[in-house]
Order: C-alpha cells, then sequence, then structure tokens
C-alpha cells in the first residue's frame, strides 16, 4: 500500500535529494518534499506546514543540523528529525548526540532511508492499560 510522507530536507545536494525521493518511492512511499538550504528558509517551512519527518544534511553553508534541532524544540514541535549525511564520526558525531540527535541516515546506504522513514513516521499500535 502506497503512504503518503511530508518530508523537509535541509540539504544542499539536489542530487542527494532526488535519490532519497526515488528510494522512497521504490518502496512504496508517496513523497511530498521541500528541500531548503538555510535557517530562514527552514524556519518559514516550520510556520508554514506540518511535516511528517525532518531530514537534515549534518552542515550545509551558514547551517548545522544542530541549529536545526534547537529551532524545532524551542517551538515544541514533535516532527521527527534525522540526520541525512555521508560521513560523520568524532566530535561532529559527539556534538550531534550531546544535542539529543539520535537518528541518522547515511546517505551512501539510501537502502535505508525507507525502513528509518517508516520508523519514524510510525503510529503507536496500542497504548498500554493500567
Amino acid at each position: 500500500m502506497k503512504r503518503k510522507v511530508k518530508i523537509l530536507f535541509i540539504d544542499d545536494s539536489i542530487d542527494d535529494v532526488d535519490l532519497a525521493v526515488r528510494e522512497l518511492q521504490r518502496a512504496g512511499f508517496i513523497p511530498e518534499v521541500l528541500k531548503v538550504t538555510s535557517g530562514d528558509d527552514f524556519e518559514r517551512a516550520l510556520d508554514s506546514d506540518r511535516w511528517d519527518v525532518i531530514l537534515c544534511e549534518r552542515r550545509v553553508p551558514l547551517f548545522e543540523a544542530a541549529d536545526a534541532w534547537r529551532m524545532v524544540r524551542s517551538r515544541k514541535q514533535k516532527t521527527p528529525f534525522a540526520i541525512f549525511t555521508d560521513l560523520i564520526y568524532g566530535e561532529d558525531l559527539n556534538a550531534l548526540l550531546d544535542a539529543g540527535i539520535y537518528n541518522f541516515i547515511d546517505k551512501n546506504r539510501m537502502q535505508t532511508i525507507a525502513p528509518m522513514i517508516d520508523r519514524l513516521t510510525a503510529k503507536p499500535r496500542h497504548t498500554a492499560r493500567k
């Protein structure tokens, strides 16, 4: 069954976003996508619509993933957020983990994007009863 998903990408590579969209379509998603490349554009996108998930490159010129994460949290939004990048390790990784970002999608393993989007956007199946 096809499932619609609204994704806000913060990325400066149109090729990477296009590859991600094609992989999601192949996996049965119907992605509605907006790609932004700056903090101002990201803020406008947060104000203009509700997103099922936010995928953020670790760093684009003049804007970093940790900044995007803080913007989402300062608005008390619970939109699922994942880092969408190719190489990350050392101090960069530790800074993101320290900020509270625990979801990562490796651009070099694009086949992992659909399972991650599925997991991030899954509705709870049931609630525990007391």
